[in-house]
């Protein structure tokens, strides 16, 4: 800029328009490399506070998937179908990213329900059932214990909910 004055006033040119000339190339410059500045800024701030890295597994805006690359503009993200994404950081960086590598357990929750015709005593011996069937399995979270409940009494009959958590987070073990 400062040649670009300088060479300008030894042509005559007065410094007021080249400085106001300046001014607007400067404007048109910073709109068109707008949304180039936005991904480059958003890609610091991932880089700064990573909430993934590559080849973990996400969850982000309706997609679910490995991320494969991290570039200075977007991240490209292989999901479960296959297919491969390319999604701008500035797109990411300002969304919740779920990142299910990271997770420690995975949690499952059912339901079975039972006729309302049936005894209370059938009800409480089926609940009993299943706390000693989740009682023996090995595989499940300490810190988190299995659960199992009369959930809801209505006209379709009695709903035993339970939940337990599985550990490690292996998806296909689970």
């Amino acid at each position: 800029m400062i040649v670009l004055i300088t060479g300008g006033q030894y042509l005559g040119i007065p410094i007021g328009t080249l400085l106001a000339s300046a001014g607007i190339g400067g404007i048109a410059l910073a709109l068109g490399a707008q949304d180039t500045l936005k991904n480059v800024f958003a890609t610091i701030n991932l880089m700064s506070d990573p909430p993934f890295r590559v080849g973990e597994r996400i969850t982000f805006g309706g997609y679910d998937g490995v991320v494969e690359d991290m570039s200075l503009r977007s991240t490209d993200l292989r999901l479960l179908d296959g297919h491969l994404v390319t999604i701008p950081n500035q797109n990411i960086s300002g969304q919740s990213v779920e990142n299910i590598s990271r997770r420690k357990y995975i949690r499952k929750s059912s339901e079975i329900h039972i006729p309302p015709d049936t005894p209370y005593e059938k009800v409480e011996k089926a609940i009993a059932i299943i706390r000693e069937k989740l009682a023996a399995l090995e595989i499940l979270d300490p810190e988190f214990p299995p659960r199992c409940f009369l959930d809801e009494l209505g006209p379709q009959g009695f709903s035993i909910r339970f939940i337990y958590w599985y550990s490690p987070s292996d998806t296909w073990a689970f």
